[in-house]
């Protein structure tokens, strides 16, 4: 049999997280987890998910207290991207999260990693390893 796998993500149509949204020509856009070079020039890639990877995992060690650049406005954050995106502001430093208390240096610089510029970023294999040998003899159960 040929099978689909069908993804959804439920929180674009729920009222609840209406806010974590950006519209950008029609399309409603999650732009706080986006990497700046899938707003201008609008390419999306494994690198662009390695960056949301790192905004996902800064919420995982933040305990998702708060959004992402919650000083900022989605306009805010939106322009910023593009700035970044189009190489006005090259470097990651035009959007920084703060750095979750209690956390390793190591992975504070595996999320860097995740912000580097297009190019310079782990690939998923990387960050496979590097979780992996902090896992290795390490009983869970």
């Amino acid at each position: 049999p040929n099978y689909e796998i069908k993804l959804m993500n439920s929180a674009n149509v729920s009222m609840q997280f209406q806010s974590h949204y950006f519209n950008i020509n029609n399309c409603r856009l999650p732009i706080r987890w986006m990497a700046p070079e899938t707003i201008s020039p609008n390419e999306f890639s494994c690198q662009s998910d390695v960056w949301s990877f790192g905004i996902t995992l800064w919420e995982v060690m933040t305990n998702c207290l708060s959004l992402p650049y919650a000083i900022l406005t989605n306009e805010d954050v939106y322009q910023r991207l593009r700035l970044m995106g189009t190489n006005v502001m090259r470097s990651s430093g035009s959007l920084q999260l703060s750095k979750p208390e209690y956390l390793s240096k190591e992975l504070v610089d595996l999320m860097l990693e995740c912000w580097r510029p297009y190019g310079e970023r782990p690939t998923f294999h990387e960050i496979f390893t590097f979780f992996n040998k902090r896992l290795d003899g390490i009983n869970i159960i």
